[in-house]
């Protein structure tokens, strides 16, 4: 029996170190990837930009992922205002006036120089 006991308390210990060493590291990795087919060329092409901003090609394909949809958002917006009937855009206006003044606050001691 004492023997038995060393053994489960040597495989306790072992597991511990085990769970310490795990646990932490598939907290890291919980990230869930997947795989995308492009071209080998569209593939360097992302390896090699990655690789000038020392990123992982996935890093930067979310980075440009999160760019382009950020300018689509942009440009229907601007094309939301462009369109826009006149009562509305003269109500953005005057609104946009009220808050004129305040665009320098605290700056006057900083001027500005083109």
């Amino acid at each position: 029996t004492r023997s038995v006991r060393r053994e489960t308390r040597k495989k306790n210990a072992i597991g511990l170190v085990a769970r310490s060493v795990y646990f932490p590291y598939t907290r890291f990795m919980s990230i869930a990837s997947t795989t995308i087919k492009v071209s080998p060329e569209v593939r360097d092409r992302l390896n090699t930009l990655a690789a000038e901003h020392g990123r992982t090609a996935g890093s930067m394909l979310e980075q440009l992922l999160t760019e382009h949809l950020w300018r689509h958002k942009m440009e229907q917006a601007k094309r939301q205002m462009r369109d826009a009937p006149p009562e509305v855009w003269a109500e953005y206006m005057a609104e946009f006036a009220t808050m004129d003044g305040s665009l320098a606050d605290g700056l006057e001691e900083y001027p500005w120089e083109p």
